[in-house]
């Protein structure tokens, strides 16, 4: 049992590591940082 612990919480950590991408919040719109099209994006 103690090995399927250490599974879930090895996916556990990579799916939540997945949440953890390269978006800033910035004029209430999230954006991927290294893109400028996205700060001129709706205008």
């Amino acid at each position: 049992m103690p090995d399927r612990a250490w599974h879930v919480v090895v996916l556990v950590m990579c799916l939540l590591g997945g949440c953890n991408a390269n978006y800033v919040f910035d004029d209430a719109e999230y954006h991927p940082l290294g893109d400028p099209q996205a700060i001129i994006r709706g205008r």
